[in-house]
């Protein structure tokens, strides 16, 4: 096996995979020229701590192209420090993520205030808001399940939300609610895009709504700004029997979807906390 590690076909391939991983983790901070490398750079910053692994283990399995006998490979070389490079710029989005958790906690309190915490459990309250062992194992949620609504009826269609409701019962007053806009490009995608990471912020004390919305090219901008606009009214309006504070939201969005709630979120709707 060793053998085989520090060998002219081993490491040529893996000099290959490390301009390939080096080139794809540029795009993780690098605009991308073209939209197959924008699609490039959306699987970078989101599965980029998975490359971050595969780039270290080319270079613990290859070393620096030095064999036992040791003869030098100027090809080991420079594969392995494109390892280092590129193991370097994919784990860029997973530091990005860890500054951003560090002003969380304090965020949410300046925009909901300290009394939410007393309607949220204690260990989903201490808990740390990046933990990388959890990238690569997954989180335990809680088992709940989401109701349907319809928030807008038209002749042509009916849209519809899913409501996943907070399990725990601490402490008294309305919840916070979470509007979640699913992505996929303005034209496909659905409201269950992000069911476990609903149903882990309802175990945390929010009320979630996940929307669908219109999608291209069947019906044109603003059409599907409008559908998260009226799904923030709806929540308003109904927010008596949903047992949600209507003045405290918050909206989350992933791809085109962030893209539509920024939008959203930028209207000026004072309901509209982040």
């Amino acid at each position: 096996m060793s053998d085989f590690l520090t060998s002219k076909f081993f490491l040529v391939g893996r000099l290959i995979l490390a301009i390939g991983l080096t080139a794809a983790g540029a795009l993780a901070f690098l605009p991308a020229p073209t939209h197959l490398l924008w699609m490039v750079a959306l699987g970078v910053t989101e599965w980029g701590h998975w490359l971050t692994l595969l780039a270290l283990t080319l270079l613990i399995l290859g070393g620096f192209g030095i064999s036992r006998s040791g003869t030098f490979s100027a090809t080991g070389l420079a594969g392995a420090l494109l390892c280092l490079v590129a193991a370097c710029f994919t784990v860029t989005p997973v530091l990005r993520g860890v500054l951003i958790a560090r002003e969380l906690h304090s965020q949410l309190e300046h925009s909901f205030g300290m009394a939410e915490a007393d309607r949220i459990d204690d260990a989903a309250r201490k808990a740390t808001p990046l933990v990388l062992s959890n990238l690569f194992k997954g989180v335990d949620v809680p088992a709940i399940q989401p109701t349907s609504v319809i928030y807008r009826k038209d002749e042509s269609q009916e849209l519809s939300l899913d409501l996943y409701q907070p399990s725990s019962q601490r402490g008294s007053g309305q919840r916070v609610g979470v509007l979640i806009v699913h992505g996929g490009g303005w034209q496909s995608g659905n409201s269950r895009e992000f069911a476990a990471l609903n149903r882990d912020l309802a175990g945390r004390g929010y009320l979630v709504a996940a929307i669908n919305y219109r999608l291209a090219p069947q019906y044109k901008f603003p059409d599907a700004l409008e559908d998260v606009r009226q799904a923030i009214a709806y929540l308003r309006t109904h927010a008596a029997d949903l047992g949600l504070d209507g003045d405290r939201l918050v909206l989350l969005g992933r791809s085109a979807g962030g893209q539509l709630a920024l939008l959203a979120g930028y209207a000026g709707d004072p309901a509209v906390r982040g």
